[in-house]
């Protein structure tokens, strides 16, 4: 005989998932469901913030390439290449990227190569236009070609650029490492980290492990340079021309941006220099408006001019008797008298005339003037006062306006003083020799225009 026991609460029924204890009656399966979208979450986070950190990379070489610094922009479109949750298509594009660097301004034909097989690799699409196929043709055909030799005719004197040694600030901190008997300081690490935004993003947060796994990968790089420059990499022709080309381009730059500074430094003494040599634009002029009547004939003018001694209203006076054009419908209002110029509107050129209305007072009225075949009236409505700056209220527009002037030559001038100082100047002869060691020769010439290719 089956003895059946009473299930008591928190008995667990055949099959069924025990609850976790200290959860309660929650059902375990929506527990481990709510557990799998947190993960789900932490790791699409995760996720978004890896991609926006390759963007950034690729966004700061574009304005590395922008301002013709093409190692450092090669340098930002690795950390790209290198991050996991970037896409095959966005990392095909980058490789093509740096491919063109090194093909269009450091000729390295090998690594533009490298990097276009890459692209190719990655996505084929990516790679699969007529630019860029040609880049890698072009690559590819001098990669190994005798153009590669023929750059480094100067290979002995670039050899001789010697390394410029670690900067003082990477001798401070803390050692934190050791490497083949040399010390690693903090300085040298927060110094060549520091501009990377995982590394900033890990101390902003106090993320001290992330942080670490970054210093650790820091010591990866620094064991590849060490295993490089024991190797005698540093001594190869084709890294001493690129060092040299990265020295010259790096100090000129710098020269040039602190001329700029300095043509942008306005002295007091300019300034006020300036401003008395065009002290004149920088006043309001004395002005005054001016209505007027004009007639055909002097006693028609009278006969206007006694109306007006009668009391009689000068713009009713005007719209009766004035034939100037207009004066109907503005009632004789005729414009401004500026001291800056001896027009009278309505009139012309009349400086006698500009000069007697500036010295008039509101409302009075002129006698008879004859100008030419007509005869005038006016009448000075009000007036406004000459209103001089003073150098305070104009010093900023001052100096805008020399800092432009100077922009414009600034430059020019730089260069005709530096070539001036240095003795630069071509020779007519080695110009031409240069010229016909690199010219097409007549024969190939007709030749491609016979036949429209090869021979």
């Amino acid at each position: 005989m089956r003895i059946r026991r009473k299930r008591r609460d928190g008995d667990v029924a055949d099959g069924a998932e025990p609850p976790i204890r200290g959860l309660g009656k929650i059902p375990a399966g929506l527990l481990w469901t709510v557990l799998a979208l947190v993960v789900l979450a932490l790791f699409w986070g995760y996720d978004r913030r890896e991609q926006k950190g390759a963007q950034e990379h690729i966004g700061m070489a574009r304005k590395y390439v922008t301002d013709g610094l093409f190692e450092q922009a090669l340098r930002e479109y690795q950390l790209a290449l290198d991050n996991p949750r970037l896409g095959r298509k966005a990392k095909a594009e980058v490789a093509v990227q740096m491919g063109n660097i090194y093909l269009t301004n450091f000729e390295d034909y090998r690594n533009a190569e490298a990097y276009y097989v890459r692209a190719r690799t990655l996505d084929g699409h990516t790679f699969d236009n007529k630019e860029t196929l040609a880049n890698f043709e072009k690559a590819r055909r001098n990669s190994a070609g005798p153009g590669a030799v023929a750059s480094l005719t100067t290979a002995t004197v670039l050899q001789q650029v010697a390394l410029i040694s670690p900067p003082q600030e990477d001798q401070k901190g803390p050692i934190v490492a050791r490497m083949g008997g040399q010390d690693i300081h903090s300085g040298e690490i927060d110094r060549n980290l520091r501009n990377y935004s995982a590394y900033a993003g890990a101390v902003a947060a106090g993320d001290k492990k992330a942080w670490a796994e970054i210093v650790d990968n820091y010591m990866n790089q620094a064991a590849v340079y060490r295993a490089a420059m024991d190797a005698g990499y540093h001594k190869d022709p084709d890294v001493s021309r690129k060092l040299f080309d990265y020295q010259r381009s790096l100090v000129s730059e710098r020269y040039m941006r602190d001329m700029k500074d300095k043509a942008n430094v306005v002295a007091n003494a300019d300034v006020e220099a300036f401003y008395e040599k065009h002290r004149e634009i920088y006043r309001d002029p004395e002005r005054c408006s001016i209505a007027l009547i004009k007639t055909e004939t002097s006693a028609t003018a009278q006969t206007a001019l006694d109306a007006l001694r009668a009391g009689t209203d000068f713009f009713d006076v005007a719209t009766s008797y004035s034939v100037e054009k207009g004066s109907a419908s503005t009632r004789g209002i005729a414009g401004l008298v500026s001291d800056r110029d001896d027009t009278v509107p309505g009139v012309g050129k009349a400086p006698e005339v500009a000069k007697t209305l500036l010295a008039m007072k509101p409302n009075d009225i002129s006698g008879i003037t004859k100008i030419g075949n007509a005869y005038y009236i006016f009448k000075v409505i009000y007036k406004s006062p000459k209103v001089e700056k003073t150098l305070d209220e104009v010093r900023p527009q001052i100096e805008t306006t020399i800092r432009r002037q100077r922009s414009t030559s600034a430059t020019l001038e730089m260069y005709s003083g530096l070539r001036q100082q240095y003795g630069a100047e071509l020779q007519a002869s080695g110009i031409n020799s240069f010229w016909d060691s690199i010219a097409p020769k007549p024969d190939s010439l007709t030749t491609a225009t016979a036949g429209g290719g090869r021979k």
